[in-house]
């Protein structure tokens, strides 16, 4: 399916917009520390600040992006049309769907580690111009891919829970 560029962006900056402002009044989001933990810290450091201040600021720019394609939309008619729907944008909806639902169960390293592997080895195989196959370039691509997530984890892991002490979904299994 193919969209007119400027239409599209109109599209996905509003979208963005409504999902960031969601985020910003949603409640259930934002992660709630016992009051024990937190009860020695200023109130601008507390964990509901964090989020709050990313999506305001994911807010202004999406805000100004939408802005900014309204107004120059009706000056520069310009029939340049991008693909919105291929297969590396389908498989990158659904692996960010099944990890949003996921995460609660499988928690949140799991969750990462099968999110980056997938997405990180279908856009090197498209990067590449290859067919996921038996051959040995989407071996090596999915060795990568899980050598990648590993490492990245691990320092995400030492960085956030061991030297930040941030609370981490670890789900239920």
């Amino acid at each position: 399916m193919k969209i007119n560029k400027k239409r599209f962006d109109i599209i996905i900056s509003l979208l963005i917009l409504i999902a960031a402002l969601y985020f910003f009044v949603s409640e259930e989001l934002v992660v709630k520390i016992p009051f024990a933990m937190e009860r020695n810290v200023p109130e601008i450091a507390k964990s509901y600040i964090y989020v709050r201040f990313i999506t305001l600021g994911i807010i202004f720019l999406s805000g100004a992006i939408l802005i900014t394609k309204v107004v120059t939309f009706q000056k520069n008619k310009s029939t340049d049309t991008v693909s919105i729907f291929n297969k590396e944008v389908s498989v990158t909806i659904i692996a960010l769907t099944c990890y949003l639902l996921f995460m609660k169960y499988i928690g949140f390293y799991a969750a990462s580690f099968a999110l980056i592997v997938i997405l990180l080895s279908v856009y090197r195989l498209k990067e590449k111009g290859q067919k996921p196959g038996k051959d040995m370039m989407t071996v090596k691509t999915i060795a990568f891919s899980v050598l990648f997530a590993t490492i990245l984890l691990i320092v995400l892991h030492i960085l956030f829970t061991i030297i930040l002490k941030v609370v981490i979904p670890e789900g239920i299994i």
